[in-house]
């Protein structure tokens, strides 16, 4: 409830996930004839995916009067969570998992987390503000519910740099699919802090591009198929790349393998040395163009020629590499190897979030007291229930980034 020495006019629900700045606006309707004591209910649908489950959301009502006058209320926090699964959770000092599989391969998970954030952090030259939060699916449909609609059906894993999020696909005790999507995830999170500006960003091409190059035992497959691409005249230029990449899962995974032939010829030719100041051009405000050409001195249309030349000669990193797939890695089964998402959103009551606190709309000649922000908790501190069929869980406080957001997805090998 709230108290208003005015008219209601109009109610606003504000919300923002923790640690970011940006507000959003929800409109709950008011009764036509609104009278005292009158509750509103408002419920958010977060099933867009532009808010992924694993956030805590803080939110606030901001009741409005004629003349501009208005009252709001303090801040509270709700939980935006998968409740599907019977999620526990691992915390460490630079990461948090949550899994719903065994607690020793969660342990293992942790581990792997943390050595790659610092490993990355090295290699990257940054630090991430805050842990990262792991959510760990054990399959491609399980994760196929907490994405997007429409989602890529090649997606295993997605970061979210501005929140330090990671939904991730790792079967329990597969420690070989644990050695690819975690470091691939999580050198999404540390480029995206280690190139933060208000201003631009590192094109996809070498965002993705060392993100793979992370994978263990990608090289092989990935670098043949780029050269058979080429063979057919189906390589794309590093424009092409510099965007999203295709939704199908055939051109993205060639997308996915031609950011990786770039930057391991960059490393190749320039050294990792190459590799961090490319990587440090980013943290101004600079083009595709100018951070190769600061970092390397080359031009964009050179380095492409470049890599092209290496492909064309099988030399550098392309040494052998011929159109079998089998040097070193493991081998590209086509697409029947790709693990596909379900692609359906089986999350249907996970998916809403729903924020429901009584608004009291008043008239000049009534005035009811608004209660601390304690009073509509429990006696033992805990937060009500929230009407069946939401997604509203105990809050939990969680750091959050607050950058711009950009996303990298893993593609399923």
């Amino acid at each position: 409830a709230a108290t208003a020495p005015f008219p209601v006019e109009r109610v606003e629900l504000l919300y923002r996930p923790v640690g970011a700045e940006t507000l959003r606006l929800a409109l709950p309707d008011l009764p036509p004839d609104p009278t005292p004591g009158v509750a509103i209910a408002h419920q958010v649908d977060l099933r867009d995916g532009e808010l992924p489950p694993g956030l805590d959301l803080r939110y606030r009502w901001r009741l409005l009067g004629a003349g501009g006058r208005a009252v709001e209320t303090a801040e509270r926090t709700v939980a935006w969570r998968d409740d599907r699964f019977g999620w526990e959770r691992y915390a460490g000092e630079r990461a948090t998992v949550h899994a719903y599989g065994g607690a020793g391969f969660a342990g293992t998970i942790l581990e792997a987390t943390e050595r790659e954030i610092a490993r990355l952090e090295a290699l990257y030259g940054a630090v991430l503000p805050g842990p990262a939060e792991v959510w760990i699916y054990a399959s491609g449909d399980d994760l196929g519910g907490a994405l997007r609609p429409n989602s890529e059906e090649w997606v295993a894993g997605a970061a979210y740099p501005r929140y330090r999020l990671i939904l991730a696909v790792v079967p329990e005790g597969n420690e070989a699919e644990l050695e690819r999507v975690i470091p691939h995830e999580v050198s999404h999170l540390v480029l995206a802090a280690a190139t933060e500006n208000p201003f631009s960003e590192p094109p996809a091409w070498l965002d993705e591009g060392l993100a793979v190059l992370q994978e263990a035992g990608a090289d092989g497959p990935y670098l043949a198929l780029v050269r058979q691409a080429q063979l057919d005249g189906e390589l794309d230029g590093l424009p092409a790349l510099a965007g999203l990449f295709p939704y199908d899962t055939a051109g993205a995974q060639l997308a996915y393998a031609e950011s990786l032939s770039v930057v391991a010829y960059i490393r190749d030719r320039y050294g990792d040395a190459g590799i961090g100041r490319l990587v440090a051009a980013f943290r101004e405000p600079v083009t595709a163009a100018g951070a190769v050409r600061r970092a390397l001195g080359v031009s964009l249309p050179e380095l492409e020629a470049g890599w092209r030349g290496a492909l064309a000669a099988e030399t550098g990193p392309f040494a052998g590499i011929g159109r079998s797939g089998e040097r070193g890695g493991r081998r590209l089964n086509g697409l029947d190897a790709l693990l596909a998402a379900s692609g359906t959103l089986v999350m249907a009551v996970a998916a809403v979030l729903a924020v429901v606190v009584g608004v009291v709309v008043l008239r000049r000649s009534r005035r009811t007291a608004f209660p601390d922000e304690d009073e509509g908790e429990g006696a033992d501190g805990s937060t009500p229930a929230p009407p069946a069929g939401t997604a509203a869980r105990p809050p939990t406080a969680v750091s959050s980034a607050s950058a711009p957001q950009s996303w990298g997805e893993t593609p399923s090998p």
